[in-house]
């Protein structure tokens, strides 16, 4: 979300989910469990990078687009 900014109330949403370390200004920072286990799900169990997230209660505000798919993708390098 290049450029964009939370609102207050975004932040508060965000910052209520426990897979989720901590919210910048205009990032997202997401527990290394979560990371961990996104990998896997998505590599040995064949879950979608939206469906893992979805899962884990990242808004959809936030999950649109390729944003999941970009984040796994980081990831696992």
């Amino acid at each position: 979300m290049r450029g964009y900014k939370f609102t207050q109330t975004e932040r508060e949403e965000l910052e209520k989910n426990l897979n989720i370390l901590n919210v910048l200004n205009s990032n997202v920072l997401y527990t290394v469990t979560f990371k961990q286990q996104a990998i896997c799900d998505h590599e040995i169990k064949g879950k979608s990078a939206k469906l893992i997230f979805a899962e884990a209660r990242v808004p959809e505000w936030l999950n649109k687009e390729n944003y999941a798919k970009k984040n796994l993708s980081r990831w696992q390098l």
